[in-house]
């Protein structure tokens, strides 16, 4: 079993890039203090490649990438993130209106609403 270092957010969000000396966007699906998984379609990206991140207006961070397939990588960071950063930056799931939280049957159809129980009356 591996074990991490680091606690990992989901982010799932586009990011400015620097690789080559290019400036690309590129999707990060997670960060942590230590790096993230980042997935870019124009480039081929490959293990020792030096990449700069812009986490939006927080900060910029230098790391290698240490694994890629297909188009996707992981990078780690030559220093590490500020946790506050990680944290911010994750994802937070789009709010369910009260009618997507009725309950449903097993084909998604919300079931009908119960009669109020009243209590029987004792003489």
């Amino acid at each position: 079993m591996i074990t991490r270092n680091w606690d990992r957010q989901t982010i799932e969000r586009e990011v400015a890039c620097v690789i080559g000396g290019k400036r690309e966007r590129v999707f990060l699906y997670n960060l942590s203090g230590g790096g993230g998984m980042i997935e870019m379609a124009s480039h081929s990206l490959s293990e020792g490649d030096e990449v700069v991140l812009e986490l939006g207006e927080f900060a910029q961070v230098r790391g290698r990438i240490i694994w890629e397939m297909a188009s996707c990588a992981g990078v780690r960071f030559e220093q590490p993130v500020h946790e506050a950063i990680v944290v911010h930056l994750g994802f937070t799931p789009q709010p369910i209106s009260f009618e997507d939280e009725l309950p449903r049957d097993r084909f998604g159809r919300a079931l009908p609403s119960m009669p109020a129980m009243t209590r029987p009356r004792f003489a």
